[in-house]
């Protein structure tokens, strides 16, 4: 029988795996473990690989990702067409998304992002690309929960983000340079900086201290060294003055089509779910709830 193939010329794809995954199978309560992982994929899937965006008087539903799926104890995800830079927006911001979502409910990832050709069989469900291996291997040398960017796409990705503006350094930003940490007898020409998921600083004071729980050492130490540097840069906060509000201060991840933004308590803690995430997307004038 003749199946349909489909071919994605020049997109990003993201691989991400989750930490401690397979000793949480060994050790655990099964049915416990489907419970939690599964609320996890429901809600990634309805709020990170889609969400509702609402104009006047209407909402819909819009993709962030061209394809996405939860392998085992792994995500794949692939952009939409990369000649549209909004669609490298939506890719960058919904993978530091899909890593605060799956860190808060106790599934923190490591992942690496690249571009290049892919080949699905949707009757099968497979995907097929050449940039997968350098992806696995990179994220597999990683030691910390976090994700890194390869090289070859940074011509692509960074422009779409930020345009002439590529050299700024802030906080706001969803992706930074940082000096990847890496296992013991990774090729010491990996250990320079790479521009990174900026993904920790929509993260409360209670998230990252329940993530520092989930981590083992040198993982712990190096993703909270991370989630301190990125707090540490120009414009990684903003004064929130309104008397009527708990809200003491905003953060906000910003780029050339958009933003999100959280707003925070004077103990550093995200306030609750109806005071956003709100999302502006720039260049179609609309909000979106991520929340």
């Amino acid at each position: 029988m003749h199946r349909q193939l489909t071919e994605h010329a020049n997109r990003l794809v993201g691989f991400f795996d989750v930490l401690g995954f397979s000793e949480r199978l060994q050790r655990g309560d099964l049915r416990v473990l489907h419970d939690q992982y599964g609320t996890l994929i429901d809600r990634v899937s309805n709020e990170v690989f889609e969400q509702t965006v609402k104009t006047s008087g209407s909402s819909q539903r819009r993709s962030n990702f061209a394809r996405s799926k939860f392998l085992f104890d792994s995500v794949l995800v692939v952009s939409h067409s990369v000649e549209d830079i909004s669609n490298v927006d939506r890719f960058i911001m919904a993978c530091c998304l899909l890593m605060e979502e799956s860190a808060i409910a106790g599934f923190p990832l490591r992942g690496a992002i690249g571009n290049g050709d892919v080949l699905e069989d949707p009757n099968r469900g497979m995907f097929l690309s050449r940039v997968v291996p350098s992806l696995l291997a990179r994220e597999q040398q990683q030691e910390w929960t976090g994700c890194s960017l390869e090289r070859d796409c940074e011509q692509l990705v960074l422009p779409a983000l930020y345009g002439a503006d590529v050299a700024r350094a802030t906080g706001s930003r969803p992706l930074v340079v940082y000096p990847v940490p890496l296992k013991p007898k990774v090729n010491s020409c990996d250990e320079l900086p790479r521009w990174c998921l900026n993904w920790t600083l929509l993260l409360g004071t209670h998230e990252l201290s329940q993530l520092g729980c989930l981590l083992r050492e040198p993982k712990r130490a190096n993703t909270l060294k991370f989630a301190e540097h990125v707090r540490s840069l120009k414009e990684s906060e903003q004064e929130f003055q309104d008397p009527h509000s708990a809200a003491r201060t905003a953060r906000l991840l910003v780029t050339r089509s958009g933003f999100r933004f959280r707003l925070f308590d004077e103990d550093g803690n995200r306030l609750r779910k109806d005071a956003g995430p709100i999302r502006w997307i720039a260049t179609e004038a609309r909000r979106v709830a991520e929340e």
